[in-house]
């Protein structure tokens, strides 16, 4: 099979404001190649439902890549208290010395 085209990944991904996340969470649920991508983006997307991009931040935890870190540290000044408290929580899950950067993150 060639490379999709944009209107191929157009169809799979739902318009703005509507429903995103079952496919991101069950993805992140069983580890699926692309999963961390599918994730960062409802955990980014104010449209969602707090419950959904909370649960996004939850399976982002145990990822390690820099992008998953930043979908975190975005999410501890998210409005939503659901959204920072797995943001803290996803924070706990990771290695005392990458928590650092975190919280330190310029801005705060």
């Amino acid at each position: 099979m060639g490379r999709s085209t944009g209107a191929e990944e157009a169809r799979t991904i739902p318009p703005r404001g509507h429903q995103r996340y079952a496919e991101a969470l069950a993805a992140g649920s069983t580890g699926a190649p692309g999963s961390g991508s599918l994730l960062e983006m409802v955990a980014r997307d104010g449209d969602q439902p707090a419950i959904a991009r909370a649960s996004a931040i939850a399976r982002l935890a145990p990822m390690s890549s820099a992008s998953a870190g930043d979908a975190i540290r975005s999410a501890l000044k998210d409005p939503d208290p659901l959204v920072r408290r797995a943001a803290v929580a996803a924070l706990d899950r990771i290695e005392p010395a990458q928590r650092v950067e975190p919280i330190s993150w310029p801005g705060w």
